[in-house]
This record gives C-alpha cells, structure tokens and sequence, in this order.
C-alpha cells in the first residue's frame, strides 16, 4: 500500500543517520473492449473501449502489430478488417493492462433474381426473393419471400441473413400481345372458299402456323399467338350455304291430250324461272318442245332441261266370244287382239276348272286344242281370267266365256 517509509542508520559511536521514502502503489486499471463484433461486407464496425483508472497511453494491436503506432490514448477505433484486436493501457509507473475482442466480417446475402419477368395481359406473375434468408422485405411491405403481382413495375427488396442486407429489384414488364380479331362467324357457298388474316403468324387449328388461313369447308377453326409465357386466342364460325340444284330428265313423254307435270323442286333452290314463264317449281306443259328452266339461290343460278314429246296412251284388250274351229275358213281360231298392253296372263279353264290353255302372248291364238296340244277340246263354253299391265302401268282383271262351236 502507499506509505512513507523511513530509515534510521545507527553507528558504533551512537550517531544516528535518519532518511525516509514514499512509496505509491498504483490502483490496477480494469480494460474492457466489449463483447465480439462483426462487420458486414464491404462495411466496418466501430470499436470503443472502455478504461476505468488513470492510464499514462493506449495502444491497440493485432497479431500483425500495432494499429495506430502514430497514435495515443484513442479508446475508439474503426474496423474494416476482420481479425483479433487488443487494447493495452500503461500507467505512469510502466504497469500494463490489456483486453481484447476478435471482429468477424459476414459476407452479404448474394440475390440472384429472375429479372425481367413477364406479366400477361390480364394475369398475374409470381416474384420471389429466394427462400434461404433470415428475414424479406419487399417494398409493398410484403415480407414474403415470393407474391404474385397484377402490376407491371420494378419491385425492390431487401433480404437479411446473419444481420447483413442485401437489396435488389424484380422487374415485372407486361406483354402486349398483338390484336387478334377474326371477326365475326362467316357463310360462304359450297363452291366458296373463305381467307382469314391475323397480324402475325399463329397456330391454326390442324396445326398450320402462318398468318393467313384458307378454307372451303364448314367448321370452327381457332388460331393462338403466342409470345413467350402469354397467348392469345379466337376463333370463328364457318357455315357452308348449299348451291342451286335441278336435275331434270333429258326426255319426258306424256299422254295425248294429258298434261306432262315438270317438277325441279330441290330444298337448296329459292327462285325457279321456266322458259314458258312459269315462275314454280313445277309447271304442266300440254305441248311438245323443249322445256329450259333457271333455278337460283344466293349462292347462283344453273339450268337444265328436258325434251317433251307425246305418245298414244290409250289400250285396247279385244277377247272374241265365240269361234268355229271347223275349218271352213271363217272364224276357225279364237284370237287375242291387244293395243298398248306391256304384260299379260290369260288362263282358259273348262267346265270342270282344268286349265285348257294359258299364256302370257298379248297376240295369243287358240284353235281349240287342249294345253300341250294333246288332243282337242269339246264344244262347249270355257271360261277364262286374263290379268294385264297397260304400258303406261294400268293394271286389271277380266274374266268371261269363250263359246266354242264345231
């Protein structure tokens, strides 16, 4: 402890010689520089320390010397340079005192953003920040590592990781898509064709890619542009309208007196124009000639036509009922006499319903034999039932007696 001290020498002859010392004892010094630090890249950190005596210099060092060697009694120093970092305080007696702290430098979060990114028209886009950090801070507050946004603009953020910020920005740039309009739904003719053109090439429905589109045929047919994430799409309607159409016969024969009905009726046609200045679809003419008619729709107008001539429709069946087949020359066979008869069956039955004689000979002749010719019939009366087709189709039953006399 501090104290004067004092000496007294004592010789062999009594005298006595006195002197005295003060000696001080300094207080220790207490050096605090404080709990580790860090520092983020490319920044520093400020160190202050703290000594509780009274201290002569100061001195900070590192394992590679001095800091400051130009420098006293700087309690506060700037750290850019990771490592260990030692204060020494010293008195005026010489004693030192020392303490010491390490600062570590912490490498700032590397962002490494999907930038630009596309938004499409109407949509929504998904931006992210990565999802390794400690903590997210977009600029709407979001503290989110990704969100999805409506908006085209630049979107700052900033991540911390180990308490060191890195900022960045995501671009969000809208797409605009070219205007793509195919119009509205199309009727074309069946002999039509219909082109489609659009700004730029796209892909039609059946795979085409171009910036045109031809077609004949009925349908809905699509087309998509597309750029890059974004596409675009319409499509149209396309109906076919039928063609006029007639199909008269080349000739038509009618009945003497009768009227020949022309018809060129068809579902595809509207407007009907004969050449007799009938304006229906159907018209009866009396006359022979040639018969032109203009059929037509929206679509156009084709013609046809057709010869008409007249005939004798009228038919005659002439059955005798009575012959001699006695070969005195007068009336000896029974002949059938028929006009505009196309088919006949007559059968001839004796009194006891055998057939005597059938056939389908329109000009039949009978000398009274019996069917084969095996031998030849009784006199007598015979029955018969002929059934017969006009040439125009009339059809008929008759049926009477043959009386046969010898």
């Amino acid at each position: 402890e501090t104290a004067t001290y004092t000496i007294t020498l004592t010789d062999n002859c009594g005298l006595v010689a006195t002197d005295e010392v003060n000696v001080p004892i300094e207080p220790p010094l207490a050096v605090l520089t404080g709990p580790d630090q860090f520092f983020c890249e490319g920044t520093n950190t400020t160190v202050t320390a703290v000594v509780n005596g009274n201290f002569h210099t100061l001195q900070w060092s590192t394992p590679n010397g001095d800091i400051n060697p130009n420098e006293e009694n700087q309690l506060t120093i700037v750290v850019a340079t990771p490592g260990s970092y030692v204060l020494t305080a010293s008195t005026l007696f010489g004693c030192s005192y020392s303490d010491g702290l390490n600062v570590s430098e912490i490498p700032l979060p590397v962002l490494n953003l999907a930038s630009p990114v596309l938004l499409c028209p109407n949509g929504e886009v998904t931006i992210n920040a990565g999802s390794v950090w400690d903590e997210v801070l977009w600029e709407n507050g979001v503290t989110d590592a990704s969100q999805n946004v409506q908006q085209a603009g630049i979107y700052d953020v900033t991540v911390t990781n180990d308490g060191c910020s890195s900022s960045s920005f995501v671009e969000v740039i809208a797409v605009v898509l070219p205007y793509l309009e195919l119009g509205p739904d199309v009727s074309i003719c069946e002999d039509e064709e219909v082109t489609f053109t659009i700004a730029e090439p796209g892909q039609w429905s059946g795979g085409s890619i171009n910036d045109t589109f031809t077609t004949s045929t009925a349908g809905t047919y699509g087309v998509t542009i597309v750029d890059g994430p974004c596409s675009i799409t319409d499509s149209v309607s396309v109906t076919t309208r039928p063609l006029p159409f007639v199909d008269l016969p080349s000739e038509a024969v009618g009945c003497i007196d009768q009227a020949v009905l022309l018809n060129a009726f068809h579902s595809n046609n509207s407007e009907y124009y004969w050449n007799n200045e009938a304006t229906t679809s159907s018209t009866a003419v009396y006359e022979s000639g040639l018969y032109t008619v203009a059929v037509s729709n929206d679509c156009g107008t084709i013609e046809d036509q057709v010869m008409v001539s007249y005939e004798d429709c009228s038919f005659t069946i002439y059955l005798p009922n009575t012959f001699t087949p006695d070969n005195d020359g007068i009336n000896d066979v029974w002949k059938m006499e028929t006009y505009n008869i196309a088919k006949i069956h007559f059968t001839l039955y004796n009194r006891f319903g055998e057939i005597v004689a059938e056939t389908e000979d329109p000009h039949f002749v009978w000398t009274g034999e019996v069917q084969n010719g095996a031998h030849y019939a009784s006199n007598g009366v015979y029955n018969y039932r002929l059934t017969y087709e006009s040439a125009e189709g009339d059809v008929g039953v008759r049926k009477g007696v043959i009386f046969m006399i010898r």
